[in-house]
């Protein structure tokens, strides 16, 4: 158990920008509030002119950062952002990279089938799997703190719907169980043999994804 204490004002305010997306405030208001933390707006900048993520042409405001994101992509890279508040802190680096693998593994998993939203939800699904360790609080607590698709927080906190199986799956891959795809080993052979099944994925499938995840998120460290 964690002792109670507030969210960090740097994560409160990137919290209440993604708060503001979600409930449509317009473009210009979003905009302004970007602007009046010019440290938010920085790292915002720095991230999506990534080699990752780069358009090829330079984002240099936050006018720039909306139009050529768009309000969705916006609020996914606002919650990695959530990860990089105190800079180069050990403990939020190991938690960022572990939070992008998860989010990039359970976003590719789906193949060329899924619809957009369903590969958004299951992005963000894989980051905020990870929020109560950031913000040391349960994470009802700290999921109650955004608004966010019902589908998204089905699968955090009851475990089921639409995406838990995969988020199981994605937990499951960060042990030796990756390992056991290829062969009978494996304490939770079991259960990885039904996931695959309810996902219809083969194991190199889930192999090729997993390896795709690790290097997306190594482009992105800070």
């Amino acid at each position: 158990p964690w002792p109670s204490h507030p969210v960090e004002p740097g994560r409160m305010q990137i919290i209440e920008l993604m708060n503001q997306l979600h409930n449509e405030a317009d473009n210009e208001h979003i905009a302004t509030t970007l602007k009046q933390d010019s440290v938010l707006l920085y790292r915002i900048l720095r991230l999506v002119n990534s080699p990752a993520l780069s358009t090829g042409q330079p984002i240099t405001s936050a006018e720039d950062a909306l139009m050529e994101l768009g309000r969705e992509q916006l609020f996914r890279w606002l919650t990695v952002l959530l990860f990089q508040l105190d800079g180069e802190a050990a403990r939020d680096l190991s938690l960022l990279d572990m939070a992008l693998i998860r989010a990039r593994f359970m976003e590719t998993l789906g193949g060329p089938s899924q619809s957009p939203q369903e590969a958004n939800q299951r992005f963000l699904i894989g980051l905020f799997s990870l929020l109560d360790v950031l913000l040391q609080t349960p994470l009802p607590r700290a999921l109650a703190l955004l608004q966010l698709p019902e589908s998204v927080n089905q699968a955090l906190l009851q475990h089921n719907g639409p995406h838990a199986a995969y988020l199981q799956l994605a937990q499951l891959c960060e042990g030796d169980e990756l390992e056991g795809l290829a062969d009978t080993g494996g304490n939770n052979q079991g259960q990885l043999d039904e996931l695959l099944q309810q996902l219809r994925l083969q194991p190199y499938q889930v192999d090729t994804c997993h390896l795709s995840a690790l290097l997306w998120a190594e482009s992105l460290r800070p």
